[in-house]
């Protein structure tokens, strides 16, 4: 027969008993099994104390060793409880800045029935990403310690925290509860909606504000899903969060899918289900699961892992670790993180290692040091906006309409084919009130041209709205002078600049004269207009095929072309880009040279009002820099407009690109 005592699976299965909930009789479990081996496994996964007192309670006889350590351990979870509340206090002394706390001293005092059976290393505490230069200031001009100097690393990645020592505790500083930027783009967790939903927790004799019970256990299957959800304290956490029945799971699902974080909380609510027996309703894990395989998925790698991961690991992580909002974006997730696992497996640094990209340890050259740290605090202040993808037209209508006819070539984009296209996306850059600073509409004309529309309304929001542009596909840029300048600082594609005047008259404007000479392009007229604009337009087109194409829809929709000399031919053509409720996009004139100076766009500006006019709509008009002119007095013109050709996009180091 085999030794018992050098079984790891009667091992795991003790401590997971152990680590549950539930009311278990624990004492026949640990029969034979080597306590000694149980000790090792349970100080890996930080459950010693609760593991070890609920044998205690069972009537399990220790080994005087295992008392001792026992004693030893709680003796030390006690005393990190009091000493994180106290460095509490101290933040609390040292900032008037609003600050949460969560995780680690919270989650003991709050969740577990004896908050010494719950042992942290830190103290997690969330600051207003507006307010927190303000606080590290502050702290650090007290008696807390910066111990990091790694400023370009935490930049290139978009690190959300900072660590910083004071006396014998560790705090980690957030200004977002998720640590890395490219995962905060795709799970969405709002930090601002965390501050208004905080209630008040008593730790000891000081209050603090922390998470509400749906968002602590929601921000608890993120952490513990990014994790992989291998160690064993993430899921007891969300094992005593779930059986308290003081969360609103229906609420808990509206939020977790507003986060795009379901399928995360899918996979790690089944992991606690089937290691530690969490009583959680099939029909949530349904609700939860974005797709119908993410969940049978995970149930076989747990199943596996219950066979073959011993006791270090409660199960294989990295599909759990990779779970998005949908099937698509999970294997493309799973695409992007494959590639560093190799170069992990084949001796590269991993990203938090020692010497790893974000090793807080790791230390630049003194000379770089305060302008990184600098220029990290700066994108911090700068990012106080919030990011998020419009996805309905009206709402975009609704947001920006009142800007017209500012806005309306962006609008015009957006009305095209609607944002839900492959075409057409919308992004808002938007104050904590909800209040937009920026927005960037991109449409993509064809393959390989993508141009992006922006609107400054904030300019203390520029940086922001340049980084969007910078990360994007986009291949040109066009826009209102005061919308497009401040940008160019801001991005390093930035290329060459062509001007235009812009015109426009208002909704139901008719003009007096109209010109027999002008009449709408038909289909026959292609070939010509193909030319004169391949020739003589200031934008260039990257070959003749794309134009042709561009030109076919254009045409489709409606153009005019004038026509002089004699016999009369084609002189010269207007193009309509777009419409919006409210007014017509004109895009541009183009004439042909040797017909210039003869007021032949006139005819064509007139033709388009009258356009307009009929419709009960405006018309603005983009007057090519190739045929300056005089713009037409009834009409308005606030201001230039720019159309900027943008270098190929590049990856900036650390990050992907803003997916389309």
């Amino acid at each position: 027969m085999a030794d018992r005592t050098s079984d790891p699976d009667l091992t795991r299965r003790l401590l997971l008993a152990a680590a549950s909930s539930r009311d278990i009789d624990v004492a026949p479990l640990a029969q034979g099994v080597d306590l000694h081996g149980l000790a090792r496994a349970a100080e890996h996964h930080r459950v010693t104390t609760l593991v070890f007192s609920r044998l205690i309670r069972c009537g399990v006889e220790l080994p005087a060793d295992l008392s001792e350590l026992t004693a030893t351990a709680t003796a030390t979870v006690r005393a990190r409880r009091l000493h994180a509340q106290r460095t509490i206090a101290a933040i609390a002394r040292a900032t008037d800045a609003s600050f949460l706390v969560f995780k680690g001293p919270v989650l003991a005092a709050g969740w577990y029935e004896d908050p010494d059976h719950r042992d942290f290393g830190d103290v997690d505490v969330l600051v207003r990403r507006t307010e927190f230069e303000r606080a590290l200031g502050d702290l650090t001009s007290q008696d807390f310690e910066l111990l990091t100097a790694n400023w370009k690393g935490f930049l290139d990645h978009e690190v959300a925290e900072l660590p910083l020592g004071f006396e014998t505790s560790i705090v980690d500083l957030h200004w977002h509860p998720i640590a890395l930027g490219g995962v905060r783009r795709e799970l969405r967790l709002d930090e601002w909606s965390l501050f208004a939903r905080a209630q008040a927790q008593l730790l000891g004799t000081v209050e603090v504000s922390t998470f509400d019970e749906v968002d602590t256990l929601l921000h608890l299957c993120i952490h513990t899903g990014l994790d992989g959800a291998r160690r064993l304290r993430g899921l007891v956490d969300i094992d005593r969060v779930v059986t308290s029945g003081r969360v609103d799971l229906g609420e808990f699902l509206a939020r977790a899918r507003h986060a795009h974080a379901h399928a995360l909380c899918a996979a790690v609510l089944q992991r606690c289900r089937s290691t530690i027996g969490t009583d959680v309703e099939p029909s949530l894990l349904r609700a939860l699961a974005p797709w119908r395989e993410w969940l049978p998925l995970n149930r076989s790698i747990d199943q596996w892992g219950a066979r073959h991961s011993g006791t270090e690991s409660v199960a294989p992580g990295f599909l759990i670790t990779q779970g998005r909002v949908s099937r698509r974006a999970t294997i493309a997730a799973v695409g992007r993180k494959l590639p560093e696992m190799v170069a992990v497996r084949a001796g590269r640094h991993g990203r938090a290692d020692a010497g790893g990209p974000l090793d807080w340890q790791r230390h630049s050259p003194s000379r770089d040091v305060a302008r990184q740290r600098q220029a990290y605090l700066e994108w911090v202040s700068d990012g106080s906006l919030r990011a998020r993808r419009c996805r309905d037209v009206d709402e975009l209508h609704r947001l920006l309409g009142h800007l017209q006819p500012r806005t309306t070539p962006m609008l015009g984009a957006a009305f095209l084919d609607g944002l839900e296209s492959h075409r057409c996306r919308a992004d808002l850059l938007e104050h904590p009130d909800g209040s937009v600073a920026a927005a960037l509409v991109r449409y993509r004309w064809t393959l390989g041209r993508c141009t992006g529309f922006p609107a400054l309304l904030d300019a203390s929001a520029a940086g922001r709205l340049a980084e969007l542009v910078e990360r994007s596909d986009a291949t040109d840029l066009a826009g209102m002078e005061s919308d497009t300048t401040p940008l160019e600082e801001g991005i390093t594609r930035w290329g060459s600049v062509t001007e235009a005047t812009v015109a426009s008259v208002p909704p139901g404007f008719l003009w007096e004269d109209e010109y027999d000479t002008t009449r709408p392009a038909t289909r026959s007229d292609l070939p010509e207009i193909t030319e004169l604009v391949w020739n003589h337009a200031p934008q260039a087109f990257p070959n003749a095929w794309l134009l042709r194409r561009r030109l076919k829809r254009a045409i489709a929709d409606l153009a005019f072309v004038v026509e002089a000399g004699e016999p009369p031919r084609l002189a010269g053509v207007m193009l309509r880009d777009s419409t919006t409720p409210e007014y017509h996009y004109w895009a541009q004139i183009v004439i042909d040279p040797q017909f210039r100076e003869r007021g032949l766009s006139w005819h064509l500006i007139a033709a388009g009002a009258a356009e307009a006019g009929r419709n009960g709509v405006g018309g603005l008009v983009l007057i090519a820099a190739s045929n300056p002119m005089p713009v037409p007095d009834d009409a308005k013109a606030p201001e230039s407009w720019t159309f900027v050709t943008l270098d190929p996009p590049r990856r900036v180091k650390g990050e992907r690109r803003l997916r389309w």
